[in-house]
């Protein structure tokens, strides 16, 4: 009896506290909008912790920019729920700020929407860095960089100097052309393009590429992972110094080159006369080199 006298009294103290955390709070819906004269060519640096980035583009036209902020909590909500938001130009370039709020504590639930939607020119600069948040971007034509530490990175259309980067994430881009470096440390890649120079890295994931007609070896190339199967699929005219080598599995090739007996983890060999340098690496993983159009 002493137990049960004891217990009901705790069991009504934890149900009311329970009650209190969740009881709604209002909820903290903002939304910001600017545009800014571009013409034809647009230079942009959007920067942000915990949002996700679409970039829609356009011939030509005004930058047009739209923040969306959302937090729904639940329980005690103490310190600032608004983010930092800072849209402004800086000379030509349009720079697009938005942080999370740092002082907000939550002893219950915390529901976050936060999003940028940028509309602009589809040549130009653009760089985009989020620390948890993902990119998708519309074709553009110029220097882009995309950088997301926790996230995807989605892309389609994209050409000149182009520099793709996850910390955690998986990146996929199609129609690509030009100088593409892609990396991530942890997610698959899957890249299709006309490529010139080409870093494809992964630490652990699949590492897909796809090299279309026009494709050249303007400098080496290089397609990597640390564990996982790579596929590589270029021209038949390509002309390159072929390295492939994988630590743990096979190498199957689909080229019509000549392959030595008896070859399971190492490939090297001359394809079209080629003498840049194409370095395929797996550290467990098969390789399959294959032709990328008839």
């Amino acid at each position: 009896m002493h137990a049960h006298r004891s217990t009901v009294p705790m069991l009504a103290a934890v149900s009311l506290l329970g009650a209190a955390l969740l009881s709604d709070s209002p909820a903290s819906a903002r939304t910001w909008n600017q545009r800014f004269e571009a013409g034809d060519s647009a230079d942009v640096q959007v920067r942000t912790d915990d949002a996700n980035v679409r970039i829609r583009t356009r011939d030509s036209g005004p930058v047009e920019i739209e923040v969306k902020h959302d937090a729904k909590t639940w329980g005690w909500v103490h310190g600032k729920r608004d983010p930092q938001v800072s849209i402004r130009r800086e000379g030509r370039t349009v720079v697009v700020e938005a942080m999370t709020p740092d002082e907000m504590v939550v002893l219950g639930g915390y529901v976050l929407d936060f999003s940028i939607t940028l509309t602009m020119p589809r040549h130009g600069r653009l760089s985009v860095r989020t620390e948890d948040g993902r990119i998708e971007c519309d074709p553009f034509t110029g220097d882009v960089r995309l950088e997301a530490s926790d996230g995807a990175i989605l892309g389609t259309g994209l050409a000149g100097h182009v520099d793709l980067r996850s910390g955690d994430g998986r990146i996929v881009a199609s129609g690509l052309d030009g100088d593409v470096q892609a990396r991530t440390a942890d997610g698959r890649l899957d890249l299709t393009g006309r490529f010139e120079r080409l870093d494809a890295r992964t630490g652990d994931g699949r590492a897909a590429v796809t090299a279309t007609a026009g494709s050249r070896l303007a400098g080496p190339w290089a397609v990597e992972t640390g564990e996982g199967s790579v596929t590589l699929r270029v021209p038949r005219d390509l002309a390159a110094m072929l390295d492939a080598r994988t630590s743990d599995g096979r190498i199957v090739v689909e080229l019509p080159i000549p392959v030595p007996p008896r070859t399971r983890q190492v490939l090297t060999g001359q394809l079209n006369g080629g003498i840049e340098p194409l370095r395929v690496r797996t550290g467990d993983g098969r390789i399959t080199l294959a032709l990328s159009t008839p």
